[in-house]
């Protein structure tokens, strides 16, 4: 009889991760975006100059290009990020060689989109893995998986606009789930050294786990070493393959990014930088005075993204890490009831927040960013005709609101949770109903605009 209810269960946590990764792919034939087709238009042409043997004017083609047509079409990438891309365009890109057929970039859109979508499951396996080293219950860890996947950012963004910040949370999770194993600290650090090449994100939390747990022994040194040495081989192999490979991505950081980190200040004293080296300095304090907890990774990192988000800059799609910490938040957290519920208005929120500041809100709008099918249909202007549906505009300081305060008070509520023995008991009938409550905004707006669009 035990066996047949664990084999029962067994059943239910596929499903619910099936249905997880379903709701995940929907956007990924719906939506289409700019940045989707850059990433493809870079691997393509990544393709192209290494069979004509023009690799090493590679950037320099892609920005007289984006000077002449009006787009900045020069790379923001790793090149190696380009190069897994154009691996996996390399399929379509031999039978389109082979039989001379005509480039339909849709096609290779999509199927780059296809390629986010495994990476994003594969994330979310690496949640459940890490949820498990935590000491969680199967089905917690399964539902911490299926949550990630079932987020607004992940589908609308990781998937339905094939952004690539889903590769940089991947391999960061490999590199926790490693440093959390214990027994492997080199996999842990080249794993964590991928991950900042995807994006710099990874160094809130990389950058706080050496602080709380670096020990000043042989095995620290080589790890550090590990993780310098992939930053310094992937530059020194990208300029040495591709002329002036970073000239673009640097003019962006120099003049959009870096500057923000300063902008906020009191007194002429940027908040930001201020609060990551108090931030550093507990971490630090903690490891000299042996004092560090187990999870006190979690709670620094929360807060560390947390004070960048609302002070220096928000971006959609770079929300997918807070997704990440936040989960990791709630694997720690004992009132699954509020850490769920908080999850969900966080949820709701960042769908409220995306609606433009205008009278008339429109959930895909083909000027602006097209679907899939319309782009394969050739219709654009004509169709985005009585697709306007009235919101009022405070709807998106609402949606922001929320979004501001949920985020809060789930970082808050491990430690208003530790005065108290033990949390308060949720039935298996209520998590359910919790667990099935999340994905409604999600799949509510995706299913929203098949009905329009269709």
């Amino acid at each position: 009889m035990k066996k047949l209810v664990m084999e029962k269960k067994l059943v239910i946590e596929k499903k619910l991760l099936l249905l997880g990764a379903v709701l995940a792919v929907m956007p990924v034939f719906l939506f289409s975006s700019l940045d989707a087709q850059f990433i493809t238009y870079w691997a393509v042409e990544l393709l192209d100059h290494i069979h004509s043997g023009e690799l090493y004017s590679y950037a320099a083609d892609m920005m007289a290009k984006g000077l002449a047509s009006g787009v900045n079409w020069g790379i923001n990438y790793s090149l190696w990020l380009d190069a897994a891309f154009a691996l996996w365009e390399l399929p379509l890109y031999l039978v389109h060689c082979l039989f001379h057929l005509p480039a339909h970039w849709v096609i290779y859109e999509v199927w780059a989109k296809i390629l986010v979508w495994i990476v994003n499951i594969a994330a979310s396996l690496e949640i459940i893995r890490i949820f498990s080293l935590l000491g969680k219950k199967k089905e917690e860890a399964i539902a911490g998986g299926y949550l990630y996947l079932i987020s607004a950012v992940v589908c609308l963004y990781g998937a339905g606009y094939g952004q690539v910040d889903g590769f940089g949370v991947w391999l960061l999770l490999i590199s926790i789930r490693f440093m959390l194993g214990g027994q492997k600290p080199e996999k842990a650090a080249i794993f964590a050294g991928l991950s900042i090449l995807c994006k710099s994100f990874s160094l809130m939390v990389i950058g706080l786990l050496f602080l709380l747990y670096a020990k000043p022994n042989r095995k620290t040194v080589k790890c550090t070493f590990i993780v310098i040495f992939i930053q310094v081989l992937e530059k020194v192999t990208s300029l040495m393959l591709v002329k002036d490979y970073f000239a673009a991505a640097n003019r962006y950081n120099r003049e959009m990014f870096f500057p923000r980190l300063l902008e906020v200040s009191v007194n002429d004293y940027p908040i930001f930088p201020v609060i990551a080296l108090i931030i550093c300095a507990i971490c630090l304090y903690k490891n000299i005075s042996g004092t560090v907890a187990k999870t006190d990774w979690i709670f620094a990192s929360a807060w560390m993204f947390c004070a960048f988000f609302f002070l220096i800059y928000w971006h959609n799609q770079w929300f997918m890490y807070a997704v990440m910490e936040m989960l990791l938040v709630i694997a720690v957290c004992r009132q699954k009831f509020f850490s769920y519920l908080l999850y969900l208005g966080m949820n709701t929120g960042f769908l409220m927040y995306l609606i433009p500041k205008t009278e008339e809100f429109v959930l895909c709008d083909f000027l602006k960013v097209p679907t899939v099918l319309g782009r394969l249909m050739g219709i654009h202007e004509e169709i985005s005709i009585g697709m306007y549906y009235p919101i009022p505009i405070y709807t998106y300081s609402i949606g922001r609101i929320l979004l501001l305060a949920c985020f809060i008070m789930l970082n808050l509520l491990p430690f208003l949770e530790m005065k108290q023995k033990e949390g308060r008991a949720v039935t298996a009938k209520m998590e359910k109903w919790l667990l099935a409550l999340q994905w409604l905004p999600t799949a509510g707006y995706i299913l929203f605009s098949w009905a329009v669009y269709l």
